[in-house]
C-alpha cells in the first residue's frame, strides 16, 4: 500500500469516502476547470501538440462520467455498510483506473512526457505543471481507491 495512506488503514470507510471526494473528485473537477481554458490557449501555438486539446477534452468528460459513478453509485452503497454486494461496480471502476492510467500514458507520449520547448510561453508552462499535478493526484487517487478501499469494502 502508498505509504500516503497508511494513516486510513484502520479508518472507517465513510471518512475514506469523504477524503477521496474532498482531496481527488473536488481537486480533479478544478484541474481540469484550469487545464482546458489553458490547453485551449497554448493550441494556437505552432508546437503545441496538434491533438493535446481534443485529448484532454475527452479525458476530462471520461473521469467526470467516473466521478460521478462513484458518488452516485458505489460510494453510498459502500456507506449503506453493502459494500460486499459492490463487486460488479468495484470491478468496472478497476478496468476504467486501468482506462486512466492508459490515459496518462497517451498523456505522456503527446507532452514527450511534459516536457516543454525552450521558447514555451508562460501559459503553457503553467499548464504542463497542472497537468504532472493532475498525474501525480490521478495516480494517489486510484491507488488509495484500489489498494485500500475496493478491497475493505468487498471485505466489511
Amino acid at each position: 500500500m502508498n505509504p500516503k495512506f497508511h494513516i486510513y488503514q484502520n479508518s472507517p470507510l465513510s471518512l475514506i469516502i469523504e477524503h477521496i471526494l474532498q482531496r481527488y473528485h473536488e481537486v480533479h473537477r478544478q484541474q481540469f476547470a484550469n487545464i482546458l481554458p489553458l490547453a485551449g490557449a497554448c493550441s494556437e501555438y505552432a508546437d503545441f501538440p496538434s491533438d493535446l486539446l481534443s485529448f484532454l477534452q475527452t479525458f476530462a468528460q471520461d473521469l467526470e462520467n467516473h466521478l460521478q459513478k462513484e458518488e452516485q453509485v458505489l460510494f453510498p452503497l459502500i456507506n449503506a455498510g453493502r459494500g460486499q454486494m459492490a463487486t460488479m461496480p468495484v470491478r468496472v471502476m478497476m478496468m476504467e483506473h486501468d482506462n486512466h492510467q492508459a490515459s496518462l500514458s497517451q498523456l505522456s507520449d503527446l507532452t514527450n512526457d511534459l516536457t516543454l520547448p525552450e521558447n514555451a510561453a508562460g501559459n503553457w508552462r503553467q499548464l504542463y505543471e497542472i497537468l504532472q499535478q493532475f498525474r501525480d493526484d490521478l495516480l494517489d487517487h486510484i491507488d488509495i481507491e484500489n489498494e485500500l478501499l475496493f478491497p475493505r469494502a468487498l471485505n466489511e
